[in-house]
């Protein structure tokens, strides 16, 4: 069962929601403030939590965040090949627009998210909005491929999704456990992505030969890209030269 911090690198956090193993009929996932690791790992035991989920806001302000998220979903049909060619779709734009940088995650089901870290944590909103353009101009250059309709099903089109990126708006932690196959949401370098075939590919009983062997590819490649900036970003994404946000 995952015992990492909401926010990764960190050993507190300020808001987790977990997932939990059986419960009655009808109930919902419960929430709790964890002030530190020792209180994750209580819950792990206390309350049988199985994941973790956060919207990566900085330590002192949930409206600001430390990393945009571009979720790559699969709706029912479509294949984890489009998944990746999505994914690599959204790496290269975000690198030609902006020169950004992403951390690649295997979700532990059918689809991927791409960490952005940002130094300066943006405002939530503002950070929302740039994500949202950008995946527009990723429908308009690749029709056939992404899609930003959440009621896209059985056309092979991969499903962007930037809604998490908010307050009380959830997606799973790096290394957290998915049930309830106890798959895990892993991040993968990029050349690596080539040769996985499914999103569900690390599991609770392989996790650990992996960390062994790679380490904290998160962390790693967290460090390298962290000093990207919004700030710096193109303001309008369409057209014009770059400008920097205020």
């Amino acid at each position: 069962m995952s015992s990492r911090a909401c926010h990764p690198g960190e050993r507190a956090c300020r808001l987790c929601q977990l997932s939990q193993g059986p419960r009655r009929a009808g109930a919902l996932p419960r929430h709790h403030r964890a002030l530190t690791a020792n209180k994750l790992l209580w819950l792990v035991h206390a309350e049988y939590a199985i994941g973790f989920f956060t919207w990566a806001p900085a330590k002192l302000a949930t409206s600001e965040l430390r990393f945009g998220r571009i979720l790559v979903m699969a709706p029912p049909r479509v294949a984890f090949e489009r998944v990746k060619l999505a994914a690599r779709a959204m790496r290269a734009l975000l690198f030609d627009v902006a020169k950004l940088e992403a951390v690649p995650l295997l979700d532990g089901g059918t689809g991927m998210g791409l960490w952005i870290p940002f130094a300066d944590t943006p405002e939530a909103n503002a950070l929302r909005a740039w994500l949202h353009a950008l995946c527009k101009r990723a429908v308009a250059l690749h029709p056939d491929l992404v899609s930003l309709s959440p009621n896209t099903h059985h056309d092979g089109r991969a499903h962007l999704h930037v809604s998490s990126n908010a307050a009380d708006r959830y997606s799973s932690v790096p290394y957290s456990l998915r049930a309830p196959r106890l798959t895990l949401c892993t991040p993968i370098r990029w050349d690596e992505l080539g040769g996985i075939a499914c999103a569900d590919t690390f599991r609770l009983d392989t996790i650990e030969k992996r960390l062994e062997a790679v380490g904290d590819v998160f962390a790693s490649a967290s460090k390298v890209i962290g000093s990207q900036a919004f700030r710096r970003l193109p303001t309008a994404l369409d057209d014009g030269p770059l400008r920097e946000n205020q």
